[in-house]
Formats: structure tokens, sequence, C-alpha cells
């Protein structure tokens, strides 16, 4: 086979020009509308939108240009290096937005009573009481709440679709428990946002969901077709 043509190559390069033309397009997007900045929950949804379209992307060149087995090896390609790009914004939001968060050099200068709660469900049951006491703001409360429960779901729908033993409910149970703790763990020593026992529980639940959507046999034979799941 010529390595001109290989298409591995070929799907680099669309890959490629899927993530310029997305960037681009949001780059437009942020200059052209006033007062618009790109924070850190910016760059979250940027984030985000470039791995969607290299998603959508992907799929397409592989659904139409491999044939056979490269077609699986595409697949799980695509999905590991959408799985670690994601890892990538997760690390930029949850680390770095932290210094934002709490001001100055870092999140030390905030009180530990401030930065940590242990208490399950203390914190959703406070924003919920301040929601239904009309005493802040809604769109916080979606923030917080909603942001929390779905932003580890790409990584529950990704890991039973990359790996085998991922689809066993107690290994990926241990799994997701094992990452979010040490999440939570490096952000209260390194001063670099909040350990909050509650940002767990919605991360684990998003998870969970992400997971069950994927193990629904429609849905795991559409995944598999698409070669975004292994058989």
């Amino acid at each position: 086979m010529n390595p001109s043509r290989s298409p591995y190559r070929q799907l680099l390069w669309i890959l490629l020009l899927t993530v310029a033309g997305a960037v681009i397009a949001l780059l437009l997007y942020v200059i052209l509308t006033p007062g618009l900045s790109l924070d850190y929950e910016g760059t979250l949804l940027m984030g985000g939108t470039v791995l969607l379209a290299i998603l959508i992307a992907g799929t397409f060149f592989i659904r139409t240009r491999e044939t056979g087995l490269q077609k699986q090896r595409a697949g799980a390609l695509l999905m590991g290096g959408l799985l670690m790009g994601y890892a990538l914004v997760l690390l930029i939001f949850l680390f770095f937005g932290g210094v934002r968060r709490y001001g100055g050099n870092g999140g030390w200068a905030t009180p530990l009573a401030l930065r940590a709660n242990f208490i399950p469900f203390h914190t959703i049951g406070s924003y919920l009481s301040a929601w239904a006491n009309d005493t802040i703001n809604q769109n916080i409360v979606v923030e917080n709440l909603l942001g929390n429960l779905f932003l580890f779901a790409p990584v529950g729908a990704a890991l039973p679709c990359l790996f085998h033993r991922q689809r066993r409910f107690w290994i990926f149970l241990f799994t997701m428990l094992a990452i979010l703790l040490l999440v939570e763990g490096v952000q209260l020593f390194t001063g670099t946002g909040s350990c909050d026992v509650d940002d767990v529980i919605l991360n684990l639940a998003g998870a969970l969901l992400a997971y069950g959507m994927v193990a629904i046999p429609p849905v795991k034979r559409l995944l598999q077709k698409c070669y975004l799941a292994q058989p």
C-alpha cells in the first residue's frame, strides 16, 4: 500500500481539518460577539464542540472509507483519542479553573471550610434550598448541579466502549470512583479547587447514566455499527 494513501493518514488529515474548522468557527463567534470572553467554562464548551466535530467527522470517514478489521481499529483509535482529548479539557477546567475561582495565587488563601465539604448532599441541598427561597440565581444552580452531573458523562460512555472489562458494573464503578476521588484529592491538596463529596456524587451519577445508556441494546448496536464500540 502506498503510504501516502494510508487510510490512517487520510483519517488524520480529515480530523485535523475538522478541528481547524471548528476552532475557527468558535473563535469567530467569540470575536464577533460583543462583550463575550472565553473563560474556563468557555474553554470547556469550545473543547467539547471540537471533540464532537471530530467524532462526527471521524465516524463518517470510518463508515465510508475503511473496511473490515480496519474499521474496528480506526474506531478504537478515534474513541481513545477523543477520551484523551476530553481528559485534557477536564484537566484545564478542573485544576486551572480553581485559581480563577478562588483568586490570588491559588485556593490556599481560602479557608478549608470553604474549600471542602465531606457531608453528602449538603451542597446539593443548599443550592436547592436557596433556589426554592429565590435567594440565588437560577443559572448558578443549573451550572453547578447539572454541570457536575454531566461533566464526567463522556468518560462514563467511552470507557465501556473502549475496554471490555469496563462493561462489568463493579469494575466500572471502582474505576470511576478512583478517578473522581483522585481529582477531588488533588484539588484539595494543591488548592486549585474545592473538594466536595457532592461533586463526586453528581459526577458519578452522570457517569453511571452514560454507562447505562451505552449498555441499552439499540444504543450498543448503533455504536458497534459505527465502530465506536468494540463487539
